[in-house]
């Protein structure tokens, strides 16, 4: 699923997006906001900065921020890097836009 497909399924259930290309981009919005998103996904994997830069980078400004993580690697690699870290959830690609959705409501709850 492509995150113009992404993006266009959270608009459609009714959720305010912020869409940014790489990690830096996101970095440097959240260094300008004063308050931080209800919520940041982001991929495993990604051009500049990865997610898991990208998670401890964000939560350095915002440490309460809820994370989803994409990802296409296996349970060891999420395992190893990210299953210590509170408030992050985790969903494997390929997923339906149904359980994304679900686990985006599941994580803002």
């Amino acid at each position: 699923m492509t995150r113009h497909t992404l993006v266009m399924g959270l608009k459609f259930a009714g959720y305010v997006v912020c869409d940014f290309s790489d990690g830096m981009m996101a970095i440097e919005r959240l260094g300008r906001e004063d308050h931080a998103p209800d919520l940041m996904i982001t991929d495993l994997k990604m051009p500049r900065m990865d997610g898991l830069q990208l998670t401890n980078d964000a939560r350095e400004m915002h440490p309460c921020l809820p994370v989803v993580v994409m990802t296409g690697f296996g349970d060891e690699v999420v395992s190893r890097d990210f299953r210590s870290v509170e408030g992050l959830h985790f969903i494997s690609k390929p997923f339906a836009m149904d359980a994304f959705l679900g686990m985006v409501s599941a994580s803002i709850a």
